[in-house]
């Protein structure tokens, strides 16, 4: 990034993101298109452009017909006839900005340093500005909050299967829990929630399931035999396999009978969760409300 540059990230209308939209928000956000690989999306004066390979282009075409998408393969063809030997996608960037005649450009905060640094030592006259490109992510709209819904509901099917199976557990002598002839585990609850996640159409990954002492270590993932009287804290975080979307429940349960201590612990948690609800409010602070939840712990004793 030109480090003689002084002017504020507001001055510049453009707008450059290089990444994939698979992992990156802000890149699913701007295109609503999934692709894998790494690619180039540049807004500017209302107008799109998007530097993508051959084999995603017509789907893009199809999914943005108002975009103008460049062809990796031709682009880096241009750009390798500029004088650069084996451009990358970082040239590729910088060749697009340079053919547009822009100078300044808005790019996210996480963007790639490397390729940064490549636009910076081969175009020394344009400067990357680094902001927030869409604060507006910060406010759902209801089409938004209808997607957000809809995984939220399918991560429920998929709580609601691991806390049958733990339900309908048998309790063995040693304090095991056992399934269908064999101890119930951590993977195998695990195994279930996907499984029913999978079926609805979600993208589980890293769902928690632990138990005793596993449980007092905050997203440890959890393995081996479950027991009984102990808790059993299962969280659930899918991602919707066609809009992005994230849902997240979690839960605490036991089979058996709690220890009064557990029980003591599952009341402290509910009245800090009825005063965080009851503090919630359109422009409220989050971090106050969080001070308020922390208030209640202390209060009761917990750290």
């Amino acid at each position: 990034m030109n480090p003689n540059a002084v002017v504020s990230a507001t001055a510049a209308s453009a707008l450059l993101i290089v990444a994939d939209s698979e992992r990156n928000a802000d890149m699913l956000y701007a295109t609503g298109l999934f692709v894998p690989d790494p690619f180039i999306y540049l807004k500017n004066n209302q107008i799109v452009h998007l530097v993508l390979s051959d084999l995603e282009m017509d789907r893009a075409a199809k999914h943005l017909p108002d975009a103008t998408i460049h062809s990796f393969s031709k682009l880096r063809e241009q750009t390798a006839q500029s004088g650069i030997p084996n451009p990358n996608i970082g040239h590729l960037a910088g060749q697009l900005l340079n053919d547009l005649g822009l100078s300044q450009v808005r790019v996210p905060a996480n963007f790639p340093f490397g390729i940064a640094e490549i636009i910076r030592e081969t175009w020394s006259n344009i400067s990357l500005l680094p902001d927030r490109p869409f604060p507006e992510r910060a406010v759902k709209s209801p089409a938004e909050v209808r997607k957000i819904q809809q995984i939220l509901r399918l991560t429920q099917e998929g709580l609601r299967e691991g806390v049958s199976l733990i339900r309908n557990a048998e309790i063995k002598k040693d304090g095991q829990l056992w399934h269908q002839g064999c101890p119930l585990t951590s993977e195998k609850v695990r195994v279930a929630i996907h499984t029913t996640i999978g079926s609805f159409g979600g993208l589980p990954g890293n769902t928690i399931v632990a138990g005793g002492d596993q449980a007092c270590d905050p997203h440890e993932r959890g393995s081996g035999p479950l027991k009984a009287h102990l808790p059993i804290i299962i969280d659930v975080f899918p991602r919707s396999e066609t809009t992005g979307y994230f849902g997240d429940l979690t839960r605490t349960v036991v089979k058996g009978r709690a220890s009064e201590s557990v029980r003591r612990i599952y009341q402290s948690v509910l009245q800090a969760q009825q005063t965080a609800l009851n503090a919630i409010r359109d422009g409220e602070k989050a971090r106050k409300v969080h001070a308020t939840v922390e208030g209640v712990f202390d209060s009761l004793g917990y750290k």
